[in-house]
């Protein structure tokens, strides 16, 4: 959707659009005036609306008002109204020492907004889309500075359009190679990584002890909880263990270069940290923030003290002790001894 704004808007700037169709304006100092208020209007909507697919009502309604917002650009250019250059181009500010610029205030102030939102998003959460729109943001201000020349602005969306498709790739590469919920890699990585064994190594499979019980009394969302805190823990595993999520409660460890034997001792560490390790269970009308001490005898006499469980896990280790074996035989028996 940002690509396809940015795409709209710097057409009508190079005058791309106007040598195709008749009907677009060739562009002078309103079009540019415009497009500086309404590009960075279009990303920042685009960025604070939530994310509901292409081809939805709600995927129409962006997309109608991308195109929305390009037609009120070809409208104002081809029909220029005296008040509305007025509007764009008054200096709002009194402020001695400005440099020259074919932006106007108003577009200037639109762009910071657009700038804040998007960075605010960015620091939020890395994401693949927010590190997009703040490349197309940076795209769209070369793109004005480089207002009239049509190579340039050009130029600029050749790169910006290289720079979206690396990222829609990386994106989907993490979507598909990483585990969501927990951020380790998931079972299409282990398959990968597996590929690469060669020689010795060993392979543990962890699993949760008693999850769907856990799960039954505490709800899916303090479950997560829980694969979140034990992937955490597994994934300092020592000795070289590289951690993945198998699947649902399980989990696998390869140690490439190591025996069972000598990788147990390393497992027996994360099994005993987790295994120490309190975790709390709040209720559903818990704070999203601690409270202050002030405030917390309330909560004590109200009987709403939260609960403090342990969680346990248990593992099979097997190893390439047979030249012939494929990790996916070594993984076999050890779900089995995981098992036992």
């Amino acid at each position: 959707f940002s690509l396809l704004a940015y795409g709209l808007f710097t057409a009508l700037l190079s005058g791309d659009a106007a040598r195709y169709a008749s009907f677009f304006p060739k562009p002078n100092d309103t079009t540019a005036e415009l497009v500086s208020v309404l590009m960075p209007l279009s990303l920042l909507v685009i960025g604070i609306a939530k994310e509901r697919g292409v081809l939805t009502l709600r995927g129409g309604i962006r997309l109608g008002f991308i195109v929305l917002l390009a037609g009120v650009a070809v409208y104002f250019t081809q029909t220029p109204s005296e008040h509305l250059i007025n509007w764009l181009s008054k200096d709002y500010l009194n402020i001695a020492g400005l440099p020259a610029t074919t932006i106007p205030q108003l577009g200037l102030a639109m762009m910071a907004a657009t700038f804040l939102v998007i960075v605010a998003m960015l620091v939020w959460r890395r994401t693949g889309a927010n590190a997009g729109l703040l490349g197309m943001f940076v795209g769209m201000l070369a793109a004005l500075r480089c207002f009239p020349s049509p190579t340039c602005m050009q130029t600029m969306l050749l790169a910006v359009g290289l720079g979206t498709i690396v990222i829609v790739i990386s994106t989907s590469h993490w979507l598909a190679y990483r585990d969501e919920l927990t951020g380790l890699p998931a079972r299409r990585a282990l398959q990968e990584h597996l590929l690469k064994l060669s020689g010795r190594f060993s392979v543990a499979m962890a699993d949760v002890d008693h999850f769907k019980r856990f799960n039954d009394r505490y709800g899916h969302d303090v479950g997560d909880q829980v694969l979140k805190m034990v992937a955490s823990r597994l994934a300092k595993a020592g000795g070289g263990g590289k951690a993945f999520r198998y699947g649902g409660e399980e989990f696998t460890l390869i140690f490439s270069g190591k025996t069972a034997e000598e990788a147990t001792p390393h497992l027996e560490v994360i099994r005993e940290a987790i295994a120490e390790s309190e975790f709390t269970v709040r209720g559903k009308g818990r704070p999203k923030r601690k409270p202050k001490q002030n405030t917390s005898h309330k909560g004590r006499r109200s009987g709403s003290q939260p609960k403090r469980v342990r969680v346990t896990i248990s593992m099979g280790v097997a190893d390439s002790s047979q030249m012939e074996t494929s990790p996916d035989d070594v993984i076999k028996v050890a779900d089995k001894a995981l098992y036992r």
